[in-house]
């Protein structure tokens, strides 16, 4: 009898022991796929390098010694803090409704630019068919500016076609806005929209200009 108690006993501490062990590697797998899993989401936890790479950017980290900070290089040369792109992206239809609460995000296509050279993001935006801002000939352009890290309107021109492209030429300090412009029974051509020191015009009192490709950079459209 003494025999089996001590039998048993000791069969009761070996499965102690290895449920102890099992248990532990069951802990360390758990810990180890956490760990990953946790490293998986930190690449990803980034919504303004994704937003960056969607539009198709490329990030880039500038380190500091008050720590990191992530940029955004857009293929057209302009380079925007990819947190504030982030920000002011989502602030387009904010203020867009401001004006027409009824514009959604699917009535319109948006790009960030940079019209005065001080790698604020400013945004021009171009209304599409179902927006109810379109004619015949064309449909609206609207231009927001950022200052002070916030988006303002400052001019809504309709009946645009694209191509759209930003001149490198500028008027007070604003590049202007290169249009095709049809309709009317005249031929298609290319307008240039200049800025007046308050807004880009509002009406077809627009300048004709053939801009050479090199001095434009596509904004919408496909180009020529």
């Amino acid at each position: 009898m003494n025999r089996i108690i001590k039998n048993k006993a000791a069969w009761l501490d070996s499965l102690k022991n290895i449920t102890a062990l099992c248990f532990f590697l069951f802990i360390s797998a758990c810990s180890n796929t956490a760990l990953e899993h946790a490293e998986s989401l930190g690449a990803l936890a980034n919504p303004a390098s994704t937003h960056c790479s969607l539009i198709g950017g490329k990030s880039a980290i500038e380190k500091a010694d008050q720590g990191d900070r992530g940029y955004c290089n857009l293929p057209g040369g302009s380079t925007f803090d990819e947190w504030l792109l982030y920000r002011l992206n989502h602030q387009v239809l904010y203020t867009l409704q401001q004006d027409d609460a009824g514009i959604k995000i699917e009535h319109y296509q948006s790009k960030a630019i940079d019209f005065n050279g001080d790698s604020c993001p400013d945004f021009l935006i171009l209304m599409n068919y179902e927006s109810g801002y379109c004619g015949n000939a064309g449909c609206s352009l609207v231009a927001l500016l950022c200052e002070d890290e916030t988006l303002r309107f400052i001019s809504n021109t309709p009946i645009v076609n694209e191509p759209i492209y930003l001149s490198k030429l500028t008027s007070f300090g604003m590049r202007d806005i290169i249009v095709r412009k049809s309709g009317g029974g005249y031929p298609s051509s290319d307008a240039r929209l200049k800025f007046d020191g308050v807004k880009y015009p509002e009406n077809d009192s627009r300048d004709s200009a053939t801009i050479l490709t090199s001095d434009k950079e596509l904004v919408f459209g496909l180009g020529q």
